[in-house]
């Protein structure tokens, strides 16, 4: 029996996904500490992966990752206390 060689562009891919999968992990865990919450640059800071670019997009990485939790009910989105722009990121205790 011979077993075919997964091509370059699978193990890319396997490799995207276990990227996005370890971000989303750090991502609620580091929610869990806190009931507060954390705002995107927060967590984007504490995580190590703070960034702009260019075209004025900040923190992208964080923020796309947390819209798909956001979608996923895995992660609350919940308007920042005492600011009229901004949200909050948090999970529910026992969630």
């Amino acid at each position: 029996m011979t077993f075919k060689r997964p091509s370059d562009e699978q193990l890319l891919n396997e490799q995207a996904q276990q990227g996005r999968a370890m971000i989303e992990n750090a991502i609620l865990s580091l929610l869990a500490t806190t009931e507060a919450g954390l705002s995107n640059a927060e967590i984007a800071d504490q995580l190590g992966l703070k960034s702009s670019g260019k075209t004025g997009q900040r923190n992208y990485l964080t923020w796309s990752v947390l819209q798909k939790l956001v979608l996923e009910d895995r992660v609350q989105s919940l308007p920042r206390p005492r600011s009229k722009s901004g949200v909050i990121y948090r999970v529910e205790k026992g969630a």
